[in-house]
Order: structure tokens, then sequence, then C-alpha cells
């Protein structure tokens, strides 16, 4: 990605009037809910259903998702919404009622890492029409690569770079932009950190330390509702925003409404910190076939055997010594030990080198400070940026 830019995007132009958009983002974690559980009486489809008042979700898009007809019929959404099935087991539905499909589609823009590999990832995407505004939304959902805040073997700038070419390809300029997923990367990894440099990041949940995002082209104060709706068996929570295009009455808006990167910064180290439990569990950052240099002089340790079973298990042990582990280094293969094993460092900031059977990363306490700093220069407004006059090109290459 050496010399590589995101695209340009651009502000909403706004139809005949204000329009409001209610956005939903949910991975359903299909296999438990619906093929253990039979669907767990419904407890997701009544958890949607519960949060269409005062006004119905106007886009939604779900993670861990197989079929929308068994999350939508039992509570009766099936009239109201248009669902469309995409590749990876992504779904997303808009309202029929209030909106017309344009055109719709799914790319390829990531792939798991070898280490913890399902297949591809892709960015499912709707452009929409407003019927009673004419207001042009494109809408992208998103379920990120493996391992959790690595970006998968493309790496997570570039995964970014991928989903924000697809936007920048198949929207058109003054589009309402939305962006939502289970991006499997929080505010620790550079998929997120790249996006919130390229989109106004609305709201992330809490689960596994964020990875559940809204993002958008609107400024952050036009953010006019934020909520977590709770897991509805999941063990994802459902989140939802809603924001506003065109006047915006300032009596609806949320006056505690704040720039999001920060905040979803800061919680890295409070509130949504990893636990050492599985369930509970995330690496700060992870790279693939990447070798971090070991610094002489700096506290190091090597271990081997289940500490050194893949690169998950090597950061949790690097998480669980505290401040003094900063970042790790996974071998498939080490000649010193003839087998696998798991370098532990003091270093927060190291240097590194391409290096195919390494997988390096850093501690959650080294990457939030990082996190933090990335967050300070986080886009806010697009209402200064001219609208570029032409976009084009094709997602970047996987490796």
């Amino acid at each position: 990605l050496e010399g590589a830019a995101a695209p340009t995007l651009w502000a909403p132009a706004a139809g005949t009037g204000p329009t409001q958009i209610k956005i939903l983002t949910y991975n359903l974690f299909w296999w438990n809910l619906f093929t253990a559980k039979g669907g767990n009486g419904n407890s997701a489809g009544h958890l949607i259903k519960d949060n269409t008042e005062p006004k119905a979700f106007d886009v939604m898009g779900f993670q861990e998702c197989e079929d929308l007809k068994r999350v939508f019929e039992p509570v009766g959404l099936l009239d109201d919404y248009e669902a469309f099935q995409g590749e990876h087991a992504i779904c997303m539905a808009y309202n029929k009622k209030a909106w017309a499909l344009i055109k719709n589609g799914t790319v390829n823009v990531g792939e798991d890492m070898p280490t913890k590999y399902y297949g591809r990832r892709g960015a499912q995407w709707m452009r929409l029409r407003h019927l009673q505004t004419g207001q042009k939304l494109f809408f992208a959902n998103h379920h990120g690569p493996l391992s959790v805040n690595s970006g998968g073997v493309c790496g997570g700038e570039a995964t970014a770079f991928n989903i924000l070419q697809v936007m920048a390809t198949e929207a058109e300029v003054g589009d309402a932009l939305v962006l939502v997923g289970d991006f499997n990367a929080n505010a620790a990894s550079l998929t997120i950190q790249t996006l919130w440099m390229n989109l106004v990041q609305v709201f992330a949940g809490k689960s596994f330390g964020g990875v559940d995002n809204i993002f958008s082209n609107v400024d952050f104060t036009d953010v006019v509702e934020t909520k977590i709706m709770g897991s509805g068996g999941s063990d994802h929570d459902a989140i939802y925003a809603t924001v506003q295009i065109g006047e915006v009455e300032l009596a609806s808006m949320l006056k505690e409404v704040q720039p999001q990167p920060p905040k979803a910064a800061s919680e890295l180290t409070g509130a949504a910190k990893p636990g050492h439990d599985w369930q509970e569990f995330w690496c700060g950052q992870i790279e693939d076939a990447t070798e971090y240099i070991m610094t002489e002089g700096v506290w190091n340790k090597s271990l081997t055997g289940e500490a050194a079973y893949d690169p998950e298990h090597c950061c949790r042990e690097c998480q669980a010594i505290g401040e003094q582990c900063q970042s790790f280094v996974w071998k498939d293969f080490s000649e010193k030990v003839q087998g696998r094993e798991c370098l532990l460092s003091g270093n927060g900031q190291p240097t590194k080198k391409a290096m195919d059977g390494f997988v390096s990363g850093l501690a959650y306490t080294a990457s939030a400070a990082l996190a933090m700093r990335s967050a300070q220069g986080a886009k806010q407004s697009f209402r200064a940026l001219a609208a570029p006059a032409a976009l084009g090109g094709r997602p970047a290459d996987m490796r």
C-alpha cells in the first residue's frame, strides 16, 4: 500500500426536504441463535420490532445472517422491508414504504488470515431514493476479516481502502453515504482508524471492544440519536443511529452528542477493555506476514506450547502479563525451538518488516495509546469539502 491514498468522498446533497435516516447494524450469531436454538423464540426479530417506534428503521445491515425471512416474518416485518441475501453470510434490508431501490451488489474487499480462516469478506451495498424527498442514499454492509483487529491478509488499512473504493465507485457524488457492520475490528485497529479519517464515525457498540460500527458522510452534529439495543440472544448487541440530511431541528438533536472516535479510543482501556476469558478477549492489533524487530535492552520473553498455538494465544499471554508486555511476535516455525514460538516484548512502538510465517501485534494498551493519537485527527465534518469532479477505479488487489 506504499503511496496509496483513500478515494475522496463528499458531503451529502439534500433532497427536497429534510430526511431522517434510522440505521441498524446487528450481528445475528446465526449458528447459535438460529441453528442451535431454533430462533430462540424469535428474540432477534422482537428486539428489532420493539425499536421501530416512534420511527421505523430505514436501512438495516446484518452479519452472520443466512435468511432474513426467518427474522422478519414471525414479528410482522416482512411486508414493510425488501431484503437481500449477500455473499459470505451478510444480509441487508430497506423500508420499501419510504425508499425505492436504484441498484445493489456485493464486492469482495478482504480475506481472513490463514491462522483464523473462514474465507473472503465482502461489502454488500445498495443505492436508494427516498420516495418523499428524493434523497439518494448509498448504504454498505460489511463483516470484517479475522483475526479481530488484523484486517485479515490485506491488513486493516488496505481493507478499509477497499471498502471506501467500493463507495466511491458505486455511489454517485452527492449521495448520502452510510457504512455499517461488524468489522471484526475496534478503535485499536488500522481498519477503524483508516475509516474514521475518511468518514464520520457516527456510533460504535461495546461488543468485543466496539467492533460494531456505523459510519457516514454526515457531520457528527447531524446525529439525532444513537442507541445500544441489547443482544436479543446474539453475542453482539444490535446498535442503531438516526441521522438527518438537510435542515436539522436543534430541539430534536441530542445535546450531549460528541465526536465518537475519542470516546471509542478511550474506552479501549476502560469499559471496552478485553478480558482474559475467550468470550471477552480481543487483541490490540495483529499484522499478518509481519515481523516486529525485537529491541536489545528491552524486556522480552520466549514462550512455547499452548501460548504459541496461534497468534491470538500469543497476544493473550502478552496482555495477561500487563503493562510490561507491549508487543509480540508469533513464529509458525522457529529454528530455535523447532516449532511454534511466541516472543513477547516491552517495546510498544517496534520497527517491522514483511516476513512470511510471522505474525506480530500490539497489546491492547499499546494500540489504545496509538488510537488516542489517531482519534484527534478523525473526520468530523464534510461541509467544507468540495465534491470531486469524477471518481473511478477498482478495489485494491488482495494478497
